[in-house]
């Protein structure tokens, strides 16, 4: 975890990423946050690769619940021109934005994440 709530993903160059991989790294979330809703840093690596099943898998609601926010760190154009296409085919339910710098990224997820917990409090008092 890179701090309270924010989990962060590195993929290494040249990988191939599996279902498998996504589903376990979602159980790994949870575990961290203690089930806590999350937001997901993820540096990616060049040339990481996917199958459409992970594309497919990605979309479904179940997938996503419980994770506020994803920003991923990439600088290299081809990748975030990559990105940007996955997500526009799969959608998300949770806000998901690509960005050239890890600061900019975190302080991203620090105001998504902020947002998230100051409406569940808001949201308790009123229930």
């Amino acid at each position: 975890m890179v701090e309270e709530q924010i989990v962060q993903i590195n993929f290494k160059d040249h990988t191939e990423i599996q279902v498998e991989d996504l589903l376990e790294l979602r159980k790994i979330s949870l575990d961290w946050t203690n089930n806590r809703p999350y937001c997901t840093y993820v540096e990616s690596g060049a040339f990481n690769t996917y199958k459409r099943e992970l594309r497919d898998e990605m979309s479904k609601p179940e997938n996503s619940e419980g994770r506020i926010a994803v920003a991923v760190f990439n600088s290299n154009l081809a990748v975030k021109l990559i990105v940007d296409f996955f997500w526009k085919i799969t959608g998300s339910d949770n806000p998901t934005r690509l960005f050239s710098t890890r600061e900019e990224a975190l302080d991203w997820l620090r105001k998504e994440r902020d947002a998230h917990n100051q409406d569940s409090t808001n949201n308790s008092k009123i229930a």
